[in-house]
């Protein structure tokens, strides 16, 4: 039986990966739960149902308010980082679904790793940021990554059983976000609310703005470098709008292996939290293929979405780049979310950001956490400019 503690419970990912668990009691057992403070009347509910050794919030504040919306209760709750890391490291929990927003998961992700622990990683800023540092400390310390975004799980289930030695490329797919048809003149009157109707997934307001500027994307193939220990130009992007093949990857022998399957998260984190035993039936409807009339495939513009390209060119360069660009994109995106700024002004932000970049070697947190720091300052410079 696998211990699962979760990182972001109460969000997109940790609430399906519930549902999952619910259904296999014999499978799972959840040690611990935490959550942000927005959300916490459903983390009382998931409390009551799950019935966690551990939970975690933010504050003290947090916890005070959470106590009373929690009765009779028989679980430690923690707070503040030093609770944050003891939530993560502690003896009983032997498998961590990171599923928390931003660079935010960087640090509980190195302390999972450092106490031995696999990781269900959704947190794609954390690889974004340090995937040198993670990889060094994944070998170090023989912990795992099993990927949980829908692209990277499809990479790996499609490189299981596969020499490393054989890929020619990894083939990224993506919807191509609710402007995929929208002429690149009208980009400059779009809204918030237009931005958040993503066309195909449900998401958290943050990865959706992402997805809608294909900056998802680019943080993807930065990801899946360093997941997949493979070179930035064996990399590409291909707009599929169906959303039904999540990844592929083709082989030097010209063969292309893809995964195919319903446009819900519920599928990459079944297959997440069974690994290595993936013999177990999920509640996801099969797909009728003699239904699909066609699927599409085609190139991305990378006029209209600028930040695709800048990520393509970061993947291949420095990675201190990587580190500033997923910082200014995090203090856009929630200037955007705020209504602060134009939709527009989201690349003009992280453009401007990398353009004044210097760059810094990773060696350690430290310096990657002085590099997200510089550059969010350069980012909310730019912001504070608009309004003058």
């Amino acid at each position: 039986m696998k211990k699962i503690s979760i990182l972001g419970s109460t969000g997109s990912i940790g609430t399906q990966s519930l549902e999952i668990i619910k259904l296999n009691p014999e499978k799972f057992h959840v040690i611990g739960l935490s959550s942000g403070k927005n959300n916490l009347p459903l983390l009382a509910q998931q409390i009551t149902e799950f019935n966690p050794q551990l939970v975690c919030v933010p504050d003290k504040d947090a916890k005070d308010r959470l106590l009373n919306l929690v009765k009779d209760y028989n679980f430690e709750i923690l707070y503040d980082e030093n609770g944050l890391k003891e939530f993560v490291t502690n003896q009983y929990t032997d498998t961590i679904i990171s599923a928390m927003v931003g660079i935010s998961g960087l640090k509980p992700n190195i302390w999972a790793i450092e106490t031995q622990k696999n990781i269900c990683l959704a947190n794609k800023e954390t690889m974004v940021v340090g995937g040198s540092l993670i990889n060094d400390l994944l070998d170090k310390y023989h912990s795992q990554i099993i990927p949980l975004d829908s692209e990277h799980s499809a990479i790996f289930q499609c490189l299981r059983g596969r020499n490393p030695k054989s890929i020619h490329k990894l083939i990224l797919t993506g919807s191509g976000g609710p402007f995929l048809n929208k002429a690149l003149a009208d980009f400059k009157n779009i809204s918030l609310d237009e931005a958040l109707n993503h066309p195909k997934w449900k998401m958290g307001p943050k990865i959706t703005i992402d997805s809608s500027t294909l900056m998802n994307k680019g943080l993807e193939i930065i990801e899946a470098k360093w997941l997949f220990k493979i070179p930035a130009n064996q990399i590409e992007v291909i707009i599929h709008p169906e959303s039904i093949m999540h990844s592929a990857v083709e082989f030097i022998d010209g063969s292309i292996i893809a995964q195919f399957g319903k446009t819900t998260m519920l599928g990459p984190i079944h297959y997440s939290l069974f690994y290595p035993d993936n013999n177990y039936p999920s509640s996801i409807e099969y797909i009728d293929l003699s239904s699909i009339a066609h699927l599409n495939f085609f190139k991305p513009d990378l006029t209209k979405f600028p930040l695709l390209k800048l990520a393509m060119d970061i993947a291949c360069s420095d990675e201190s780049y990587a580190c500033a660009f997923n910082a200014a994109n995090e203090i856009a995106n929630e200037a955007f979310l705020n209504q602060k700024i134009q939709y527009l002004d989201i690349a003009k932000i992280i453009q401007k950001t990398i353009a004044n970049h210097k760059v810094q070697p990773l060696t350690n947190l430290e310096a990657i956490l002085e590099v997200d720091r510089i550059s969010r300052k350069m980012a909310c410079e730019s912001i504070n400019k608009i309004f003058v």
